[in-house]
């Protein structure tokens, strides 16, 4: 039976402002779509809102006119809607095998056994060696192919791809994989994102797919540089930065640091500051859990303090965020 998801109208907006404003799309049957748009302009926002990660404003999601937009997250899979995100998802401490049989735990396959589907998903992906091998150890590449895999698992009828090239070879191994995939299964759908690659070339790459654009809006930055020869240790210089911002501004504050221990060391000097003003204090690093991190990128929440590596800088869009210190 042929299947189209559709979005209408969905708007978003957070603090008065407009983040998403009327977006329609449709994927239908054996159709890849690519949505492109710089950083910001909402497309990450817009499949949050798609999967259900995010409530709209206003607008509805279906599938044949069936209305999914009041529906959680696993009840939309369970209908045939699978996420790629572009952050590292993997449980770190399961193993491959383990990674993939959790999600048919509460999604049994219908017309097979849970083992023959993860072993057929084993040897479609190439995981055999690293089967038994923890989450925390595998490679980038090795963690997107088990990603895919995983949400695969239930033969969704559309996936999203969530900046699924992001300057890095993980996101085009997803690319790759999945293309191989949907010669197998032609009636797979799939809507992919970018920000950085052309129009032209993605288009190219995808077999002549149908593009859709958001341009997204320009907003004034106002650039301040502080001394150069700073005798004081990093995490000083941060704390006051961030006192600073914390009092001049409403929206989320992201400061970036050259790693986790220079992180750790910016935390204990940003509490009080955090503590006066109401503000969460969190951290964005590649060795937190995927549900750490996830929850450093939710917008809802209340107002936040992020402490971040290069993960943000490159590949990740915070939404909400008024003041970034680096």
């Amino acid at each position: 039976m042929s299947k189209i998801i559709s979005a209408r109208a969905l708007c978003k907006s957070y603090r008065g402002r407009m983040v998403v404003s009327s977006v329609d799309l449709d994927v239908s049957t054996g159709e890849i779509v690519g949505l492109l748009g710089p950083n910001g302009a909402g497309k990450t926002t817009t499949f949050y809102m798609i999967v259900g990660l995010i409530k709209p404003d206003s607008g509805s999601v279906t599938i044949n006119d069936r209305d999914l937009t009041s529906l959680p997250v696993y009840r939309r899979a369970r209908i045939g809607v699978g996420y790629l995100p572009q952050e590292a998802s993997v449980f770190r401490n399961l193993t491959v095998r383990q990674n993939l049989e959790l999600v048919l735990q509460e999604n049994p396959p219908p017309e097979e056994s849970a083992r023959t589907v993860v072993d057929r998903l084993i040897e479609d992906f190439g995981l055999q060696k690293i089967t038994n091998i923890p989450g925390y150890s595998l490679s980038g590449g090795e963690r997107r192919r088990v990603e895919i895999a995983r949400s695969l698992a239930i033969l969704p009828d559309f996936l999203l791809l969530d900046e699924f090239h992001e300057r890095h070879l993980p996101g085009d191994l997803a690319l790759a994989l999945t293309r191989r995939l949907q010669a197998r299964r032609p009636e797979l759908r799939v809507l992919i994102m970018s920000a950085t690659l052309g129009g032209e070339k993605l288009r190219v790459q995808l077999g002549g797919a149908p593009l859709i654009r958001a341009e997204g809006r320009v907003h004034p930055v106002q650039i301040r540089f502080e001394p150069r020869h700073d005798p004081r240790a990093l995490e000083a210089r941060v704390g006051e930065a961030v006192s600073d911002a914390l009092a001049r501004t409403r929206g989320h504050v992201l400061v970036f640091l050259p790693g986790a221990a220079e992180i750790r060391r910016a935390h204990e000097a940003c509490r009080g500051a955090t503590e006066r003003h109401g503000v969460r204090l969190m951290a964005l690093h590649g060795d937190l859990s995927a549900e750490a991190q996830d929850e450093a990128l939710r917008p809802e929440g209340g107002r936040k303090l992020i402490l971040s590596t290069n993960l943000a800088e490159s590949s990740l869009t915070v939404a909400g965020v008024e003041v970034v210190v680096d």
